[in-house]
């Protein structure tokens, strides 16, 4: 982290706005993953959607008939790492609902938040209708918890390896890098709500 402070503390000493936009940059964009020909596969058996978040395009995939389950990936993952979920639940039953974040996967956008992340899948449930149930895995854990508590109706939640405390990593990582106090201001839209973890 040392060399992160020494590349703020020289870019905020030429220019604190420039700093400022580096760091916005490489806190809130995410680095993409791959697909398996597996997971390839089974996103090409889904029946696709398309909704807009902020004035990109999320794209997304449902399967099977039934009560919906969404699975909501985390940062730096897309719709189809969560495709192992898809025909098990499926024959149980569910209508599967998967889909790229903003800014992830297959979707459109450069930078995302959790915020950003939460609104898509509010978006994305009003396209395909009532939630039964949520698999979220991660940072879409936070993502999904976040949307609850703007009022999102969520029958069941499986949390898979979820972040226990998002603000306070995110708080940690921010003093780890220390950047400087004229470039510390995050940008406005990206901000996160208070709120707090639930347990599921």
């Amino acid at each position: 982290m040392s060399l992160v402070r020494w590349l703020f503390l020289g870019v905020q000493w030429l220019s604190p706005q420039a700093a400022a936009r580096l760091a916005e940059r490489l806190f809130f964009t995410p680095h993409g993953s791959r697909l398996t020909p597996t997971m390839r596969a089974i996103l090409d058996h889904g029946k696709p959607f398309q909704v807009e978040v902020e004035g990109q395009r999320i794209v997304g995939w449902s399967w099977g008939e039934g009560p919906a389950v969404y699975l909501v990936h985390g940062w730096g993952s897309r719709g189809g790492r969560l495709s192992a979920w898809v025909q098990p639940l499926v024959d149980d039953g569910f209508r599967v609902v998967a889909f790229d974040a903003l800014a992830h996967g297959d979707s459109g956008g450069r930078m995302s938040s959790m915020p950003q992340m939460a609104r898509t899948l509010r978006a994305v449930v009003e396209a395909n209708g009532p939630v039964h149930g949520v698999v979220a895995h991660s940072l879409g854990a936070s993502v999904t918890t976040l949307a609850m508590e703007w009022g999102l109706a969520v029958g069941r939640a499986v949390f898979v390896a979820p972040s226990a405390d998002p603000v306070g990593l995110h708080a940690a990582l921010g003093a780890a890098a220390r950047p400087p106090s004229r470039c510390d201001r995050p940008a406005p839209h990206r901000q996160p709500a208070a709120h707090r973890v639930l347990l599921v």
